[in-house]
Parts: structure tokens; sequence; C-alpha cells
């Protein structure tokens, strides 16, 4: 059985018997059933898991997606005559929930050509280093990490075990963890333009214990978690997971139906109303909204303080990604800069028969124009200032209106003061995401990690309070 999906001016015409008591509304005097177990604001990885969770236990959702396609910040397009992917792409086989779709749907991956030689470019030169030596040159540095991590996070599922001594650094930027090291000039600009990478973001403002989580989810493994970021991809794209999820729903899915109110009712329900002026009443309701959306949709009663205070803080991924395709076809190669650089990561990922296509990141989006083809060039030949661009494609997730930002990643203290409260129900409200994984908080399998156990804890509450 397939969703119903709507678009923009399709409203709902039946009615459907949920599986449980439900609550009602009143319109015009009439009494009328709520039509919806879970309404679920937002169509990407972890909307659509609750969705399809929910539906298998015997509820009625219904999922209502700003945009005019599912997926969230998870999009592969037609772009430069090629399926790109605009947003998240890769995973790792340890990661345990999207490696456990994969399985589930038999979808065919995609490994990322091995590459032996990495390009640095100093601000003065460019220089060729062989991956194995710049491994050497970083063991010592990135092992003082790992240690740390296995010791704040031994469980990295359970990211609040140790919270007592987590305060103690939780106040701690990645950058001031680096400025404590001692590192020499080489190894520093390194080690930035490193976590600036994995962060999309400024070092100064990512979270030291965010840095640690990723290092504990890869076994304490820092090689691993670089893999993480080309290892595999899905053949045929993110796409293909995204609709074989939406498949599985049986519900009703309403693309292109931006979410502005969500208000409880007198008899415990919500109506939620889109920017269309359609009204949905719903039981429950699952935000999927990355951090900086959530306000921009007004609640009555309002979230907790906290958790109005948490959508409120700057998003640290900030950064930019973008595709470059090349008239030549080298090797495959990765090039890397400082942080500071508009793009301070390249990497090689496809060939053709016109050229190659190179993927792009930098740690700030006010610094490139995605769509300015001249600027990227600019961007590119400080890196590589030898290739040939023959055209570009990008998306600015910082300004997009539904997202805000690029993968969640963390800001100072928001682990220890904001997880709880955000996984916290409120009164039938449920928030769910990437950033609010225990495990990969930031990552697809963290939004689809989300996903799953929200909608068991929204199964639970329907069985306890509306049977």
């Amino acid at each position: 059985m397939f969703p119903k999906v709507y678009g923009l001016r399709k409203k709902v015409n039946r009615m459907v018997k949920p599986s449980y008591k439900l609550g009602a509304y009143r319109t015009g005097g009439v009494r009328v059933m709520a039509a919806y177990d879970a309404i679920i604001i937002g169509g990407g990885f972890s909307g659509l898991a609750a969705a399809r969770e929910l539906s298998a236990n015997g509820c009625h959702p219904l999922v209502l997606e700003a945009k005019n396609r599912l997926g969230g910040r998870a999009w592969t397009d037609e772009r430069l005559g090629k399926k790109l992917e605009m947003g998240g792409t890769w995973f790792h086989w340890y990661e345990p929930h999207i490696w456990s779709e994969i399985t589930k749907y038999n979808l065919e991956t995609t490994q990322h050509v091995k590459v032996e030689t990495l390009q640095w470019h100093n601000g003065k030169s460019v220089k060729k280093v062989p991956l194995n030596l710049l491994y050497t040159f970083l063991e010592k540095r990135m092992k003082t990490l790992t240690d740390e991590a296995s010791f704040y996070f031994p469980n990295p599922y359970r990211p609040l075990e140790q919270q007592e001594k987590l305060l103690e650094i939780d106040g701690l930027s990645t950058r001031d963890r680096l400025n404590r090291m001692k590192l020499t000039s080489s190894e520093y600009e390194w080690m930035d333009s490193l976590w600036s990478l994995i962060f999309h973001g400024r070092t100064e403002e990512a979270s030291y214990t965010h840095s640690l989580r990723w290092l504990a989810l890869s076994m304490n493994d820092w090689k691993r978690l670089l893999e993480t970021f080309s290892a595999f991809q899905l053949t045929n794209g993110t796409k293909e997971l995204i609709s074989c999820i939406a498949a599985d729903v049986k519900g009703d899915i309403h693309l292109s139906s931006e979410v502005t109110a969500v208000e409880k009712q007198k008899d415990e329900t919500y109506a939620v109303t889109t920017q269309a002026g359609e009204t949905f009443h719903g039981n429950t309701v699952i935000v999927t909204l990355p951090p900086p959306v959530i306000q921009n949709v007004a609640f009555s009663p309002p979230l907790s303080s906290v958790k109005r205070q948490a959508g409120k803080e700057k998003a640290v991924s900030r950064g930019v990604k973008v595709w470059v395709r090349i008239k030549s076809s080298p090797e495959p190669f990765i090039a890397a800069a400082p942080a500071h650089f508009p793009l301070n990561y390249i990497q090689y990922e496809y060939e053709d028969e016109d050229g190659s296509f190179l993927v792009c990141f930098g740690s700030d989006a006010g610094k490139l124009d995605v769509s300015n083809i001249s600027d990227v060039e600019d961007a590119v030949h400080r890196i590589l200032p030898d290739v040939e661009i023959m055209d570009c494609a990008g998306h600015d997730w910082t300004r997009d209106k539904f997202a805000g930002q690029t993968w969640s990643m963390h800001g100072k203290n928001q682990l220890t003061r904001y997880h709880m409260e955000l996984n916290r129900e409120e009164n039938g409200i449920f928030l769910a995401g990437d950033s609010l994984a225990d495990g990969g908080a930031g990552l697809m399998d963290g939004a689809l990690e989300s996903g799953i156990k929200t909608a068991g804890k929204v199964r639970n509450y329907i069985i306890q309070h509306l049977k």
C-alpha cells in the first residue's frame, strides 16, 4: 500500500478510521473525529522514518513537507548533466541505522575510489603529500582526542552518561581545545582545517564535545571518521532510499505544505495550519524541522523556554558545498587548504567523456556564492590553479528558509544544556531530527535514529493517553 501524496491545493477529502480512540474537535457545532494519530512536520529522513514506523504499528500519520519534494537536506538533483547530491551523501557501514535501511531495501552502494595523495595549499604554494605520511604526521595529536573521546563518551549512544564530567568541557570550542594542545603552526593549520570541514563551520563556534562524540561513534578511530565523509554512497542517490521509506508509509503525505502554526485544542488534540490556509487535526505532533527553522512555527501554547532558546541560537554549520565540472580527467585526488579559504576541501568524484566532477566544501557560506561561476572559479583556483572549470552547481542551505544550515552540529554548551529537554515530549508534541540523535547527531544515520525512536515514544503516548 502506497501513501497518498498530495500537492499544494489537494485537501484531505476522506476521514480515516484510526487504530486508537481519538479525541475530537468541533467545527460549526458539529463533532468530528480527529483524522490523524500523528501529524509529522517535515518529510526528511526523520519524518518519513517516524511515519513508516507509526503506520507499521497501527497508527495513521500525516506528513506535511514544505518543499515540493521529500528528503529535506538529502537531495538528489539533475545538475550539470548528472544526478548529483546537493546535500547529504556519504555514510559508512559502522553507522547502524542507515546501513540497516540499505539492507532492508536491498539498495546498491558505491564505494569511493581510493586516493593515495593529498594536495595541500599552505597559502603560499601547493604540496603533494602521500596520505600515509599525513596520517603519521597527525597520529599523535589525534590520539589525544580519541583518548578523550573514549573517556567522556564510553557509550556514544548514551551521550549524557558522563554528564557531570561533560559539564567541565562542554563550554569549550574545538578551537579552544586545539589552542591548549601546544601544536606547531603546521599541525594547527591542518587540525583547524580538518575540524572546520567536519563541522562545516568555524572551529571557534564548534562544540568540542561534538568532536568527541563523532570520534567515539567511529570507535575512536579518527581515520575511520574521515572515511565516513567519502566511504559509501547510494548508487542511485539518496532519493532512492527516501522513496523506499515513503512507499512504506501507510498514511498521507502532503508536499508544498509549509506549517505556520500548531495550536492545542480544548479537547487536547492539535490543529496544524499551513501557509495555504489548510488545517489538519491530530492527537500528536512530531516536529522534525532543523533547529533554526522551528522558531518560524507559532506554537500555542508555546514550547518550553529551553526549547525556544535552543532554536534561537546560531547554527554552527553554515558552510558551502558546490559541484564543479572540469575539462581534464586527472587521477583521483583530494586537495585541502587552511580553514579561512573560501573552499578548504576539494575531492575528485566522477569522470565522464567530457571531463570530471569535483565536490568542494568551505566552512563559511558568506565567503562564496555557489551560483556564481566566476566566484567559484576564483575559489577553486586558489587551491587548484591549473584546472579548467566548465560549470558549477550548488545550493545555499544557509539561506534556504526550510533549512537554515547544512548538517546539524552543536555549538558550545548545547549538548548539556539542550539535549535532554529537546528530546522531552510536551503534552503530545515531540521533536525529532538529526541534531537530536543520541548517536549520530548531524548525520543521516542520526536522522533515521531520531525518527525511529520518536515514533516509539509517540506510539507509547497514544496507548497510554488515548486508548
